[in-house]
């Protein structure tokens, strides 16, 4: 098509949106196209046009397009509306979201139709949203609808999708006459890389604003010529507290905060325990640890976090740990916000993070002097740019999309205060320094789990000795703590490591410059004779262990197997003698390459900006080095009884894989952070496991700890069914195929009678996935969707389409999907249960961890297998029930619920008033579509 159009302020342009009946321009067929007409940010026309395929659609394309074989019958071909077409796009500028698809789907059928191919210019959103919208989980076209409340009842319909994107063009376009020009220059300077005229499009942008030269908007400031959000005043951040007495009781909360907020007698109780454990006013026997199980809708963060707003300071803090960055923000943003209404602005609260989770400007300013490289890590440095417009954090998780590991994020990730040149112009507005100076303005310190744990590990504690600690979700603990006491070491990792720590050529190309030393070379040249010699030593250990455990046919590949000290104390003396030789290589690696670091550190200022990042890069792996080194001694020479090694080799040219795991890295009384806390509270809403209130205890290594129960408000017995198929007593092999199949069966049986969504959960991914390919071509034909991990999506991704009003989904999970999964309402009406959660007795960490409960003289499947899996089991049901008004169903398919000799315990323990009904599948559907169907027309 000829008539290009330049780009200029008052161009027209042309938001295209295309409905096809695939992805293959020159074989599939347009069916629908939207097209909305914009020009100086208003709409000025819409063109819709179904069109005929002459091809019959499949029944996937008629549900996700919602257009029907006898709708199109009766549209125009695509060359009956051609010339109109066109005649509308001519010196327009060609607009769409992922734009690479629309234009070559269009031109191609303007080819096909005898005409012209396209070459006006053309701007992708997609692209221009992920720069000027920087913090969005996702840039698919429903998800931004959401994010910008826009009206968009009809996704995957082309005019309906077209308006969206015209909508979107216009709020960025808005955004971007916003922009400092300072920041809008550099983009521009960035934006070469970018796909079609995008860049021509902010070229004009930046001219028309040049025009104005509007001035900064309030609350920015620019420094060294990156424009950035001011931070708060510290000192106006923690306010003085005007004392009062701590309200014991309802009638007293009632008085001091009724007008409010409700004040609930379970909730007013546990305010006053938690009070009265840390001020030790009505204990005789002072306890250092204390739990409180409190279900889910009882208010437990309020109310641990009220009694403190009295006696937490800046000089002695409360640090609360918990289990996800998700709770954290809760916390911050809901959580603290609440007391302080009540409580005179008594809480100030800040997240703890590494530093490695922060920007450091000094590092992305470099970036920004060198020359645009590849078009993603583009993408984010304009995104940052945009984003530092906003954040006064400088925490880089606020980029939902960001890929950390991405060499955008590697490059300009903060290494800590050391690293921050005391000369450099944002030496004052480093983040890192920020955050360590709020905290000490800060009376609620909150990290997660991970941090916590890690600070065993710490040469210097970084969180403060306190009078308080909060654990909550404490449940989790153990489990993360056992996470943390595990590593792997992958051999290719080995190989690559070595690869990228002799290709370091312009830190070695400017050494001589910086230090004036000849013999440098000499030390390059021995670096790289130990980095060869370790690779050659490595290559024959690969070699040794395949022939001694493969090869003499004691080894399955793709399978675990433990490996004893005594095991590695009789191997044969060549693969002694080569892991020796290859702990001595790497050590003498780690010692050279330790004299480049300190030297590197003295002169850290001499070397320009980009060699510093040069070096950081470097010396980044040699932290690794390092990390490697400490393994394979500690695999070799460690003999403690509590640390567990083990193998993998996969069949993938034998790529082998080291394991080890301290089971007793959940022992929390022998962590050096124990003892810095004098008062230790634990909540969670499942801690207990019916007749075993220690659980949680045992599982931390502590004798006992005091527990406190509050009952929920939930009434199960109205709000929730509870169900096993009597068809399932036929099954005792829950792995095999014909298992599984019934499974997919019943899910089928369950969605296509039941217009709900299902949550289905399992404990194998392997199951989950076959299941999935059973049931999810049968639930298209009846326009269900299917979701599932690890398949067809992130979780955020998965969860955020699970809950989306319109249409029934099935989402199969595991793993993460037992329990941190807030559904609301009618987003979830139906849990499946697979198979009871259990962990694998077969997997060398449960193993010796069972074996270890029978030193201690315990059953370890009553004592840790069982009490584990009882958990895990409410934790799955927790899902459905989250508010006195949800309601719906839990079927479970596991026969051993009701036949197994522990049948009883798991039973004993689910929620008062949810009893198990042992019924055929048929009558269950019909049961749930009564409750069900009762209790929505409520």
């Amino acid at each position: 098509m000829k008539g290009g159009a330049s780009m200029k302020h008052d161009s027209v342009y042309a938001v295209v949106d295309l409905e096809t009946t695939g992805t293959n321009s020159k074989e599939d067929k347009i069916i629908q196209i939207g097209c909305v007409f914009v020009q100086n940010g208003q709409i000025i026309d819409i063109y819709r046009q179904d069109i005929n395929p002459r091809i019959k659609l499949t029944k996937q394309i008629e549900s996700l397009t919602r257009l029907t074989n006898q709708q199109l019958a009766s549209a125009p071909y695509f060359e009956d509306i051609a010339a109109e077409l066109m005649q509308k796009l001519t010196n327009c500028v060609f607009v769409a979201h992922n734009i690479y698809f629309d234009y070559q789907f269009l031109s191609q059928a303007f080819v096909q139709a005898g005409f012209e191919p396209l070459t006006m210019p053309g701007i992708d959103t997609v692209e221009l949203a992920q720069i000027f919208l920087p913090t969005l989980p996702s840039y698919r076209l429903t998800d931004i609808a959401d994010f910008l409340e826009y009206e968009h009842d009809r996704p995957h319909q082309a005019d309906s999708d077209a308006l969206v994107t015209s909508e979107l063009l216009i709020y960025i376009d808005q955004k971007i006459k916003q922009l400092p020009i300072c920041t809008l220059e550099q983009i521009v300077t960035l934006s070469r890389v970018l796909g079609k005229e995008t860049s021509d499009y902010l070229a004009m942008q930046l001219t028309q604003l040049k025009q104005n030269y509007p001035p900064l908007a309030p609350g920015l400031k620019v420094v060294n010529g990156l424009a950035l959000r001011q931070k708060p005043d510290m000192s106006d951040l923690y306010p003085h507290k005007v004392l009062t007495d701590f309200p014991v009781g309802v009638e007293a909360k009632t008085e001091a905060y009724g007008e409010l907020l409700e004040v609930r007698e379970s909730q007013s109780r546990m305010i006053d325990d938690v009070y009265q454990f840390f001020t030790n006013k009505t204990r005789e026997n002072v306890e250092k640890n204390f739990a409180i199980e409190a279900p889910t809708g009882s208010g437990k963060s309020f109310g641990y976090l009220y009694p403190m707003s009295f006696l937490a300071t800046c000089d002695n803090p409360v640090v609360l740990s918990t289990t996800s960055i998700l709770l954290e923000q809760q916390l911050i943003n809901e959580a603290i916000p609440l007391v302080n209404r009540v409580n005179q602005n008594s809480l100030v609260g800040t997240m703890i993070k590494s530093s490695r989770y922060f920007i450091d400007l000094n590092k992305f300013n470099v970036t920004l002097q060198q020359a645009p490289r590849q078009k993603q890590f583009a993408i984010h440095q304009m995104s940052v740019l945009v984003w530092l417009l906003d954040t006064e954090t400088g925490d880089l998780t606020e980029l939902n999309l960001a890929n950390l590991e991405h060499p955008f994020f590697r490059q300009v990730k903060h290494f800590g205060e050391r690293f921050i040149p005391t000369g450099s112009p944002f030496y004052e507005e480093d983040f890192w320094r920020y955050l360590k100076n709020r905290v000490n303005h800060s009376n609620v310190l909150i990290v997660n789990h991970a941090f916590l744990i890690k600070e065993n590990f710490r040469e210097f504690p970084w969180l403060p000795a306190s009078d308080y600690l909060i654990i909550d979700e404490a449940h989790h603990l153990p489990e993360i703590a056992e996470k943390m006491g595990r590593e792997q070491l992958d051999f290719s990792k080995i190989k690559f490591i070595f690869h990228k720590l002799t290709h370091f050529e312009e830190v070695m190309a400017n050494w001589t410059r910086i230090q004036g030393d000849k013999d440098w070379p000499i030390n390059v040249q021995l670096l790289n004779q130990i980095v060869t010699e370790s690779h050659q030593v490595l290559e024959n250990l690969e070699a040794d262990i395949v022939e001694t455990t493969v090869l003499d046919g004691k080894y399955k590949l793709n399978e675990e197997l433990l490996i004893s000290q005594e095991q590695l104390e009789n191997l044969p003396i060549y693969v002694v003698q080569d892991i020796y030789r290859l702990i001595r290589l790497l050590a003498d690696l780690n010692a050279l390459i330790n004299q480049c670091r300190d030297f590197c550190f003295q002169h850290w200022e001499k070397w320009l900006p980009s060699e510093q990042l040069s070096i950081q890069a470097w010396l980044d792996y040699q932290d690794e080095l390092q990390t490697i080194l400490a393994f394979v001694t500690d695999y070799i020479q460690n003999d403690n009884k509590q640390l567990i090694k083990w193998l993998f080799i996969d069949d993938d040219k034998y790529q082998i894989r080291l394991f080890k795991s301290d089971v007793g890295a959940s022992l929390v009384e022998d962590t050096t952070w124990y003892e810095r806390y004098q008062k230790i509270l634990y909540t969670g809403g499942t801690l207990s496991t019916g007749d075993q209130d220690n659980f949680l205890a045992k599982n931390l290594g502590i004798e006992s700890i005091p527990m406190v129960k509050f009952k929920g408000t939930f009434d199960y017995e109205q709000q929730a069914r509870l169900y096993l198929p009597t068809e399932s007593a036929q099954f005792t092999n829950l792995s095999s195929p014909y298992y599984e199949s019934y499974v997919a069966q019943s899910i089928l049986e369950l969605a296509k009678n039941n217009s709900v969504n299902i949550l289905v959960l399992f404990t194998s991914l392997d199951m989950l996935k076959n299941v999935y390919y059973k049931i999810q071509s049968s639930l298209i034909d009846d326009s269900i969707e299917t979701l599932a991990q690890g398949i067809t999506g992130s979780r955020e991704r998965i969860l955020k389409r699970f809950t989306k009003q319109g249409g029934q989904k099935v989402l199969l999970g595991a793993d993460s999907y037992w329990e941190g999964v807030d559904l609301p309402g009618d987003a979830l009406e139906l849990i499946v249960v697979v198979r009871l959660p259990f962990e694998s007795p077969d997997r060398p960490y449960i193993k010796e961890k069972l074996r270890l409960y029978q030193e201690r003289g315990l059953d370890g499947f009553q004592h840790y297998s069982l009490p584990k899996a009882i958990l895990r089991l409410r934790q799955g049901i927790g899902r459905l029930i989250r508010s006195n008004d949800d309601h719906g169903a839990i079927v479970i398919l596991d026969p051993r619920i009701e036949t197994a000799r522990y049948a009883k315990k798991i039973k004993q323990s689910l929620p008062d008033g949810l009893t198990l009904a042992v019924k055929p599948l048929d009558n269950i559907i019909s049961e749930l579509t009564d409750f069900i169907g009762k209790r929505n027309n409520r």
